[in-house]
């Protein structure tokens, strides 16, 4: 359901733009040019975070280990401040819904669970 309706959707708005973007091109009209930058920017931002949030799914909770728990020891020094450091990255949110820390993906906004 979650990719039906957010996942395809800005694959979707994402091609439009690019659509656009070639037409302004072709015909030198570039009034919208900005309005398709935009489209493109978060829509193109979302498609790439959602494909990375699905590697990121699980069916059973657990903690990180081998090189992920390196890599947050590296940059983190403790997998609690590494969440303390996702907590913070994902509170306020705003367009796609999804925060990053590292390599993790986390969506935070409602329909996402």
């Amino acid at each position: 359901m979650h990719y039906k309706f957010h996942h395809k959707p800005a694959v979707a708005t994402a091609n439009k733009a690019e659509d656009g973007l070639a037409l302004a091109r072709e015909t030198g009209d570039f009034a919208l040019v900005k309005h398709y930058e935009k489209e493109l920017a978060l829509s193109l931002s979302s498609h790439i975070l959602h494909t990375i949030y699905w590697t990121n799914l699980s069916a059973k909770a657990s903690s990180p280990t081998g090189t992920l728990l390196k890599a947050i020891e590296k940059n983190f020094k403790t997998f609690d401040k590494f969440k303390a450091d996702m907590t913070a990255a994902t509170t306020s949110v705003e367009g796609t819904g999804l925060g990053i820390v590292l390599i993790l993906v986390l969506h935070v906004w409602e329909q996402a669970y």
